[in-house]
């Protein structure tokens, strides 16, 4: 007997926000949840070609709102800096990092690169909890501290803010809220809790190396999809561009079944929401990334 099955699949509207990940998986931090299997090995780096962020952007997608700088850490970019300008020039900027090489003398530089473009830069900062503890277990010892200046240099120079917080322990989102609440306040941090990100656990990548996990085989239904709105996922209007091609999620860069082609121009518009991580979106009636 032959056992056949499809995935639902999700269909590309238009390109609103396009990733480039810049750095690939190389990271300064190596967090054990982190579901990209990020590493500090320098030999493996696999930095973005310029030539083809150039040529993404060149005539970039019509109905384009947001460029998103990811990795790995962005900031071990060679060019950030020039990537940051050419970017500005066709749409607002988010940069998505874990904020610990983000300092003064990078803040003044890039105010400046904003002021000679027409669009708008911000930062996308993970600090996984409110308490130091429960951070650098999972990031490292010293990041929360480090996280928290990046999060006041960036403000000070009037820069959006918005920081993702990864639930690693499945704690109550009202509860997590109130502490970051508490925590931007005692801190000074003129943040809205409307800018923070509160994201489900992926047992991938890092996570499931460090913790011995070997089943992510939940899939998505069909019946999954009959209370939910799949115009929320973020692959209905997202694109990754990376060395290998473009993908339909910043979280299935490293899965073959995240890959849809070469380029923007030949890429399939469908996707077929047969991981784990498909799961977790549809799971939480919200995207992970957006």
């Amino acid at each position: 007997m032959v056992i056949s099955f499809k995935a639902p699949c999700a269909k590309l509207e238009n390109i609103e926000n396009l990733w480039l990940q810049l750095s690939k998986v190389a990271c300064n931090l190596k967090c054990k949840h982190c579901y990209l299997d990020c590493h500090q090995d320098t030999r493996k780096r696999n930095f973005l070609n310029m030539d083809i962020i150039i040529k993404t952007l060149k005539t970039p997608p019509t109905e384009l709102k947001r460029i998103y700088l990811t990795g790995g850490e962005p900031f071990l970019y060679p060019k950030i800096n020039d990537v940051i300008k050419y970017s500005l020039i066709k749409a607002d900027v988010t940069i998505c990092t874990n904020g610990t090489l983000f300092n003064e003398k990078k803040a003044k530089i890039l105010k400046e690169i904003e002021k000679s473009t027409p669009h708008k830069l911000s930062f996308k900062i993970s600090l996984d909890h409110y308490m130091v503890g429960r951070n650098d277990e999972y990031r490292g010892q010293g990041v929360f501290k480090k996280v928290l200046n990046a999060l006041k240099v960036a403000r000070k120079y009037n820069f959006e803010c918005f920081v993702t917080c990864v639930n690693l322990k499945n704690e109550d989102e009202y509860v997590i809220k109130k502490g970051f609440e508490t925590l931007f306040a005692n801190q000074g941090l003129d943040i809205p809790i409307s800018n923070l990100k509160v994201v489900p656990l992926l047992k991938i990548g890092n996570y499931a190396k460090y913790y011995n996990i070997t089943d992510n085989s939940q899939s998505v239904s069909f019946e999954d999809l009959d209370n939910f709105d799949i115009n929320n996922l973020d692959c209905k209007t997202s694109r990754v561009i990376t060395n290998d091609g473009v993908y339909s999620c910043p979280a299935l860069v490293n899965d073959p079944r995240g890959r849809l082609g070469e380029s923007i121009s030949d890429a399939s518009d469908s996707v077929y929401l047969e991981t784990q991580t498909c799961y977790e979106c549809i799971k939480r009636h919200d995207n992970l990334f957006g």
